[in-house]
């Protein structure tokens, strides 16, 4: 999804899987392409952790989010995530709205995310 129209969360719509921290366990072209304990992507994750705070703020003043998106409100974005339980653990896939995905319209990639 390219840049939103909002930069912040106008009707808050809960999503009670969502709350608490996640910690960032890898980045991929595609959802289907990760799998659990082999990791793709070889370098350091520029995002480290993400959490979720109830009635759609996060750790970040700049990011806030409703059930299935997260707006960045500097860069005027709406990613959506997806959470899936794989192997039994929960697992949070978000979408990456970098500079290819904004400008050159590209595809998004996503972080991975495992509940902490």
């Amino acid at each position: 999804m390219k840049k939103g129209s909002g930069t912040h969360v106008s009707t808050f719509e809960n999503d009670p899987q969502v709350p608490g921290e996640w910690k960032a366990v890898d980045f991929v072209t595609n959802i289907s392409d990760f799998k659990p304990g082999s990791k793709s992507w070889k370098g350091d994750l520029f995002l480290k952790e993400f959490e979720f705070h109830k009635g759609g703020s996060t750790h970040k003043s700049f990011w806030t989010w409703t059930k299935g998106h997260v707006y960045h409100a500097g860069d005027q974005t709406d990613a959506k995530y997806t959470v899936e339980k794989i192997d039994g653990e929960d697992y949070l896939f978000l979408e990456w709205m970098s500079g290819d995905v904004t400008i050159r319209g590209r595809k998004p990639k996503y972080y991975v995310f495992k509940r902490r």
